[in-house]
């Protein structure tokens, strides 16, 4: 019996090894550890799940998709497996640009996390379900593959319910912000455009056109910023802005690119659609 432990604390010391050499991008060490695992664990559905990783790391998607097909779809562990699989899969049609098989995926690792939370016994301590929920995780994941397959008012709402966990990730304020300009996008070109609470009014023609300014804007913006804050987010050019006050506040001093994961940033508005 105590050889059987040590068995399973050196496999799982393995398996902590591995993910943080993948977390760490070491590509390197993390292959020397995964064969370990596998030695060690032999063909489970953790050690499967943690190659292929390994190789979604390494840009090899396809082989990835073979090893998460060929895991074994339960886990003596109280790990969800069925919405790891669908999450995984998500991310990698994410990285191959299939956003919306990708957004497909996605949909079906919140189905399968719902059910899983619902199945858990009355009285669960907190770490086992910690250990199965990962709904906060789906919905980031899913907003950042809704916003790339042009719904950025859905995106919208799966960023603003997990920013109530990520409150201090960035790269989530950004999103957040691109969501809603691209809603505010989407109403200019359904609609005429509203008049500016910027500009008064407008005087004289030709050389002597001139532009009056609202003097009481910079006071309204300020009031409509509160408001904002104090009622709940609103896919606002207003609340944009301070989606991305929020996103350069919580950048580390002195750095010039924050790495955006899972999602490359967008370059153009018309990516959007």
């Amino acid at each position: 019996k105590q050889w059987y432990q040590r068995r399973v604390r050196g496999a799982r010391m393995h398996q902590y090894r591995t993910r943080l050499y993948a977390q760490q991008r070491c590509l390197k060490a993390c292959k020397r550890e995964i064969k370990n695992v596998l030695t060690v664990s032999g063909t489970t559905a953790s050690s499967l799940f943690l190659k292929s990783e390994f190789e979604y790391l390494r840009s090899n998607f396809k082989k990835s998709c073979k090893l998460l097909n060929s895991s074994p779809k339960t886990c003596p562990s109280k790990e969800n497996i069925p919405t790891l699989y669908y999450n995984n899969f998500g991310c990698m049609h994410f990285k191959m640009k299939k956003y919306n098989l990708g957004a497909l995926y996605l949909s079906q690792a919140l189905e399968a996390n719902c059910k899983a939370v619902k199945a858990l016994p009355r009285g669960s301590n907190s770490s086992t379900v910690y250990s199965v929920n990962h709904y906060y995780q789906l919905l980031y994941n899913y907003g950042i593959l809704l916003l790339h397959t042009g719904q950025p008012n859905a995106a919208f709402n799966c960023l603003t319910e997990a920013a109530s966990v990520y409150t201090r990730n960035p790269r989530l304020w950004l999103r957040i912000a691109e969501c809603a300009i691209g809603v505010c996008r989407e109403h200019r070109e359904a609609s005429p455009p509203a008049h500016s609470n910027t500009v008064k009014c407008i005087v004289g023609s030709g050389a002597y056109r001139k532009t009056i300014l609202n003097t009481s804007f910079q006071q309204q913006t300020k009031r409509i910023s509160a408001d904002l804050v104090n009622a709940g987010p609103t896919p606002t050019l207003t609340y944009a802005v301070l989606c991305l006050s929020n996103s350069l506040d919580l950048l580390p001093p002195g750095s010039e690119s924050v790495k955006c994961l899972p999602a490359a940033p967008v370059k153009d508005p018309s990516e959007l659609r």
